[in-house]
């Protein structure tokens, strides 16, 4: 069902050389890479190598990537599946409008199967994740469990991040419908320490005006009256880590929005969109809190579906950002002893049977995998 192996080194031959060895293996129906920004992959050196498969390849280039119960800046994990799979690519995300597209209509069967699962893979700095999520919620609902990540780099600078089979991708999703069962967590351990403002001018995922004030002096602000170091553009990003914000959804949930950026016109840049006239909240990290939520992620997970076969983990950057050497707890508490794979993203996606389907900032996702029964 599932062999993974950890590429410590994985240069653009390295990960060749892995690839094609499992793609010429008859047992092995698809491949799932998740891979380090710091390997320097390009469209021009890697697309020869992703065109050149057989066999279905997704997946993304990530800030870091988790092997065992570690982190990493460099290297990747490959992943074999046994079963081929059904997989779709959506380019041009920021195009999306509030329209129906053909494109996420036709990016899966109308009927998931059951005892099957979506990973998605999205390029976490396009202007259009929050519309492609709501498109694919409208479209196919979470009938089953969804989750994934968003890829790019560290450098939040926009570039090419996403694996397909049509080479390596910016500004696009890939899709795949995976024959898996799954349970998933989902946890972040924020609390609220402001009063709801209301988002009274936005652009997508610039947050322009809050409670009809320029975002950036609400912001600074409350982030005055809490204690925090004060920022400039030069140090904006290392202060908003601790302080995100929390974008309160139906049944009184908290998404996290994750500030990444202070515009010089004074708003505020988030990883992903927000909608328009919705509320928001600041929120504040304390480290064991956030520790705790991703140990309570882990236990939702096997609350569906224990034990797996493997153990995914996305979970957010700037988390590790935040928690700094901390970090290594989160990990433990997820792993407990277990081998787990995954990557530390710029966002996370996630939706389970009867919710909805949300891309998370600041958040862990745990997913247990596990071969369906046979019938």
């Amino acid at each position: 069902m599932w062999t993974s192996q950890w590429l410590p080194e994985a240069s653009v031959d390295q990960l060749q050389c892995a690839l094609s060895v499992l793609d010429a293996d008859p047992q092995v129906g698809a491949l799932w890479v998740f891979a380090a920004d710091a390997e320097a992959y390009t469209p021009e050196s890697l697309d020869p190598v992703l065109k050149r498969l057989s066999k279905p390849v997704f997946g993304g280039v990530y800030p870091k990537v988790i092997w065992g119960a570690q982190q990493y800046e460099r290297g990747a994990v490959v992943v074999a599946l046994a079963a081929p799979l059904h997989l779709a690519v959506v380019e041009r995300l920021g195009e999306l409008s509030e329209a129906p597209d053909d494109r996420l209509a036709k990016a899966l069967p109308h009927e998931l199967p059951p005892d099957s699962c979506v990973a998605v893979v999205v390029d976490g700095l396009s202007s259009g994740i929050a519309r492609f999520i709501t498109h694919l919620f409208h479209e196919h609902g979470v009938a089953q469990p969804f989750f994934g990540g968003g890829a790019g780099s560290l450098s939040l600078r926009p570039k090419p991040c996403v694996i397909t089979p049509n080479g390596l991708l910016q500004d696009a999703a890939v899709v795949a419908l995976l024959p898996l069962k799954a349970g998933l967590g989902v946890s972040h351990g924020w609390r609220i320490i402001s009063d709801p403002l209301k988002v009274t001018a936005l652009d997508r995922n610039r947050i322009i005006e809050l409670n009809h004030r320029p975002a950036l002096v609400v912001y600074r602000e409350i982030l005055a009256r809490h204690g925090a170091e004060a920022f400039g553009p030069d140090n904006f990003f290392d202060v908003a880590k601790g302080f995100p914000f929390g974008l309160r959804r139906l049944g009184g949930e908290i998404i996290v929005r994750d500030p990444i950026q202070a515009l010089p016109d004074g708003t505020l840049v988030c990883v992903g969109e927000l909608p328009p006239e919705s509320f928001v909240h600041v929120l504040e990290g304390v480290p064991e809190a956030l520790i705790a939520a991703a140990a309570q992620a882990r236990v939702a997970a096997d609350s569906q579906l224990a034990p797996p076969v493997q153990r995914v983990f996305i979970d957010c950057i700037s988390r590790v950002l935040f928690l700094q050497e901390r970090f290594g707890a989160e990990l433990m508490a997820v792993a407990q002893q277990e081998p787990i794979v995954g990557a530390l993203t710029l966002g996370e996606v996630a939706g389970d049977m009867g919710g909805f389907l949300e891309f998370y900032n600041k958040t862990a996702v745990v997913v247990n995998l596990a071969q369906p029964s046979a019938h």
